[in-house]
């Protein structure tokens, strides 16, 4: 899954990502996101649903918001954006006004979390 997660942020965000070493901070939030699906999933009653809980059970709420900052500071500056291939390819669709800025980062959290899921397991 590791291994996964470094080649996403790769294509998502642009970074060369030594995923053996250590995890990059997309890394590491792409985890905690992953791992929150999966704690809501299998949850009895959805605790997310109740304010203060979420984030100290399971923490998807701040990796979600990480993920989505960096996202959007890419699509801010189109020279990080052209390494980040899929912001890349997304921001031309928006630029053509297909897309929002929060359709682009919406398909990109997408990205992350199906691919990550479906390839690893």
């Amino acid at each position: 899954r590791r291994t996964t997660a470094a080649i996403l942020v790769k294509l998502a965000f642009g970074e060369e990502v030594d995923s053996l070493r250590q995890l990059s901070t997309e890394s590491q939030a792409l985890s905690v996101l992953l791992a929150g699906v999966q704690t809501r999933m299998t949850s009895p009653l959805p605790y997310w649903r109740i304010p203060g809980l979420s984030g100290p059970i399971d923490g998807m709420n701040g990796a979600l918001r990480t993920l989505r900052q960096r996202a959007f500071a890419i699509l801010q500056n189109p020279k990080g954006a052209a390494q980040a291939q899929f912001l890349s390819s997304m921001l031309s669709a928006e630029s053509d006004s297909k897309l929002s800025q929060e359709e682009v980062v919406g398909n990109l959290i997408i990205l992350l979390v199906a691919g990550t899921d479906t390839t690893s397991t």
